[in-house]
């Protein structure tokens, strides 16, 4: 999917053009969209975590923390540690809007993101993951372009934020 084609989709749950204070924005179709989707995928996420917390667990060798049910996210998000790594936090972080998902490295110390690092340091890890989440999401792909993710949107805001990304509209901004 490019940009636009991504953008395009945002569209059907974002209204673009309409200030988040503005009172239309909670009475437009795109909102309305919005929480529908949100509130299935809550159903979904809730029905998948038990599931997923205990696959990645056997398969990464870690305790997994699930955040997939923070308010107003598009995604079911996996977070885990590594021994190998103390100060870092790796986060499995599938879209549900759109057909990507990312693993993300988040440095404690700096709170700097970035979503290259676990493939390269991981490799085998990072291809059972890529082969589970296929196995839950067929056609799935793995976004690693941290500008690409950290694309400025524009024409719509999300929680008083005029300029969200799309990591922000598409995954979560929550850092853990």
């Amino acid at each position: 999917m490019t940009l636009e084609e991504i953008v395009l989709e945002l569209k059907k749950y974002y209204p673009f053009g309409i200030p988040f204070l503005d009172e239309s924005y909670q009475t437009s179709a795109e909102f309305k969209n919005n929480r529908i989707v949100l509130a299935e995928g809550y159903h979904k996420g809730i029905e998948l975590a038990q599931k997923v917390n205990k696959d990645l667990s056997i398969m990464l060798n870690s305790d997994i923390h699930s955040y997939s049910f923070a308010a107003g996210y598009f995604c079911h998000h996996y977070s885990f540690y590594k021994e190998e790594s103390p100060n870092e936090i790796y986060s499995l972080i599938i879209s549900y809007i759109i057909p990507f998902y990312i693993i993300r490295t988040l440095r404690i110390d700096t709170w700097e993101e970035e979503f290259v690092s676990f493939q390269d340091r991981f490799p085998e890890e990072a291809k059972l993951i890529h082969d589970y989440v296929l196995r839950i999401f067929p056609g799935y792909q793995l976004l690693t372009d941290h500008e690409f993710l950290n694309q400025v949107i524009d024409g719509v805001e999300k929680e008083e934020s005029e300029h969200p990304t799309l990591l922000h509209l598409a995954f979560t901004t929550v850092k853990a």
